[in-house]
């Protein structure tokens, strides 16, 4: 079947735009094996998987007519074995020779000239091996990528693989208007009233029972919208400036998620409140060892959210907004910290900002270069980092037969942010993966450290709190109050949700 050439959206398109040799717009993910990987039959999944999508045979074209998109075409001299690569590491095989390879890798830019994405199967690590998938941003976002890597795992060493159906795969569409429907109105109002240059204002008078509610939102949107100008920026640290190229990947030790959950349903918190607070908090500790001041000092990382169903069909592209995440790191007390941050992130919960950045990212990708770069510097000055969060798979997965032990992926950053971090759960587990460009952070896991600290520190509160006789746990889950049974060792204890309660 003939490789259809299709234009490049706007987002994606922007996205592109973004790559420079100091932060290369690029998702790498790394998977472990507790066993070593049959190379052949990596290539034939490979082969017969991952080229199942055309977006990985195409190569980028651009034409000389200005303000014209480019173009995803058929690479004429595709070969598979130019993006499959396989190496061993060194005796005896440990973490930070891993860590050396792939932080090697990811300082590497892609061969624009080819269809861009590359796999790197690693031998000898830990007495298995290791996997390093690198694909462009341009070419989806982490929650398309994350389903394509995994649509190359099975449930079982030997199961069988089945095709897609055609309807869990949609074509890519590039227009804003097809993606978002009903969505697009409401944004292009927003726009619209700060002097953006759509016409939203028609589609009220195509629709006039929802113009109400259309310009409720939008002039929400526009408020956000001139907020996220109004910002000032970020203040200077080390976490952002002169850039080199190269760059340094590594991840921490598994948390059991049932922890992670512990501590939130004791702070009436979410999984994202707590691992961030814990990392906010990492941030402070290496910017204290630094001797740099943080008293009070509140920094800002941009957080991808997802705007597409993830129950909905696999579409690779960009399909996401951005929010600016204030992280306290000027608080020493982990629950004032905790605090502070649930708080911005129920408001950012309930804020249009994700859409009006994904419109701003949009209409970045059709304006010229000059104007595109000063978007981009803008959202590079006003915030220090870059964070995201991926949910992965419950239980144990397989990869050419062999069970998957380690997933991490690490967010790129972009402009002259010189830290990312992801977080992914996997089989009731959660891990923290951190880049840093060396010219700003030389080490780390001087972060992981801390991070490891602060989650500890959190939980061992919890413990202190939360401890009261089983037959009052029993009084207090008849009221209505939230109450875990889970008896710590060498006690009679259990942990409540709303400790304060007890007394009361």
């Amino acid at each position: 079947m003939t490789i259809p050439r299709q234009p490049m959206s706007g987002i994606d398109t922007a996205w592109l735009h973004m790559d420079r040799a100091t932060n290369l717009l690029i998702i790498n993910t790394l998977m472990t094996f507790p066993e070593p990987l049959d190379i052949a039959k990596v290539r034939d999944i490979m082969e017969e998987r991952l080229l199942y999508y055309d977006r990985f045979r195409q190569r980028i074209t651009h034409s000389w007519v200005p303000l014209t998109p480019p173009v995803w075409e058929p690479d004429p001299h595709f070969d598979i074995n130019s993006h499959i690569h396989h190496i061993a590491l060194p005796e005896p095989g440990t973490q930070a020779q891993l860590e050396m390879v792939i932080s090697d890798l990811i300082s590497q830019s892609l061969d624009m000239t080819k269809p861009l994405w590359q796999l790197y199967v690693i031998d000898n690590y830990l007495g298995g091996s290791a996997t390093l998938t690198r694909i462009h941003h341009c070419v989806a976002d982490g929650i398309a990528l994350t389903r394509v890597l995994l649509s190359l795992t099975d449930d079982s060493a030997d199961a069988k693989w089945m095709p897609p159906d055609s309807a869990e795969i949609e074509t890519e569409r590039t227009t804003f208007d097809k993606l978002f429907g009903p969505t697009l109105a409401l944004t292009q109002s927003a726009l619209h009233t700060t002097g953006a240059v759509w016409q939203g204002g028609k589609q009220m008078l195509r629709h006039p029972t929802e113009a109400a509610a259309t310009v409720k939102l939008g002039i929400r949107g526009a408020a956000r919208l001139a907020r996220l100008v109004l910002y000032p920026a970020d203040p200077p640290s080390l976490f952002k400036g002169d850039l080199g190229t190269r760059k340094w990947a590594t991840w921490s030790r598994p948390l059991p998620l049932e922890e992670v959950k512990e501590i939130g349903h004791h702070y009436d918190a979410t999984i994202n409140d707590v691992l961030l607070t814990a990392m906010s908090g990492a941030l402070r500790r290496y910017l204290v060892s630094q001797e740099q001041p943080v008293s009070d000092m509140v920094i800002r990382a941009y957080v991808p959210v997802n705007l597409r169903p993830l129950d909905g069909p696999l579409r690779l592209g960009n399909y996401f907004g951005l929010v600016f995440l204030s992280l306290p790191v000027g608080i020493v007390e982990p629950r004032q910290r905790l605090a502070a941050l649930k708080k911005c992130m129920d408001e950012i919960k309930t804020s249009p900002e994700a859409i009006v950045s994904l419109s701003v990212l949009f209409a970045m990708g059709f304006v010229p270069n000059v104007i595109e770069t000063l978007g981009i510097n803008f959202f590079g000055m006003k915030t220090s980092a870059v964070m995201t969060n991926v949910p992965g798979p419950r239980k144990t997965i397989y990869f050419a037969g062999v069970p998957v032990r380690t997933i991490m992926p690490w967010v790129p950053q972009t402009a002259d942010i010189g830290l990312g971090v992801s977080i992914f759960s996997y089989n009731g587990s959660v891990r923290l993966g951190v880049i840093t460009d060396v010219n700003r952070v030389p080490d780390p896991h001087q972060i992981i450290d801390g991070f490891h600290d602060e989650f500890d520190m959190l939980l061992a509160l919890v413990e202190e709190e939360g401890q009261i006789a089983p037959d009052q746990c029993q009084a207090l889950t008849k009221a209505g109050t939230r109450c875990k049974l889970k008896a710590q060792p060498g006690t009679e204890f259990c942990h409540v949700h709303q400790p304060e309660l007890v007394a009361a």
